[in-house]
């Protein structure tokens, strides 16, 4: 994780958020998050105070950071780019009943994890803006070729 939030800080702001002592990050905060590290700690004792887990992580971030090579994610979208893009794909996964319409949260859960893994520059998300929009533009083109089917049967007839 310290390669990425090295490259990603360099042109982005980033924050770090540490859960709760007792209970961690709620499901809600956790989906909000673009990375998620653990830090490793005892079964028979699993929690750490909040000030261990600061200065573990920052521990390890620091120790690392001068070291280890930067992944090129240069340019990589802001999260309120993300957003408009995950409100935008969940209407139109919604739209094709993809998406449960009473659970829609449940498949875009995974689909926000799936984005967050991969660091979208803006060229990738204009592409993934460009399949919605054709998507979108399938009824007129199924309506079109419809016309132009029923044209060449009355050209038959």
């Amino acid at each position: 994780i310290v390669p990425v939030l090295k490259s990603f800080s360099k042109q982005n702001k980033i924050g770090i958020i540490f859960g709760r002592e007792r209970i961690g990050l709620l499901n809600e905060e956790i989906d909000l998050c673009s990375l998620i590290a653990e830090i490793p700690s005892s079964e028979e004792y699993p929690c750490l105070n909040l000030s261990q887990s600061v200065l573990i992580f920052i521990y390890e971030l620091f120790k690392n950071i001068k070291f280890i090579p930067e992944p090129n994610i240069y340019g990589v979208v802001q999260v309120e780019e993300l957003e408009n893009f995950f409100g935008q794909l969940e209407n139109l996964l919604l739209d094709v009943d993809f998406l449960d319409k009473n659970n829609p949260e449940f498949k875009m859960k995974a689909i926000r994890k799936i984005f967050g893994r991969c660091y979208l520059t803006k060229n990738e998300l204009n592409l993934l803006y460009g399949i919605i929009r054709q998507v979108r533009n399938m009824e007129h083109i199924i309506k079109r070729k419809l016309t132009e089917k029923k044209s060449e049967r009355q050209k038959i007839i």
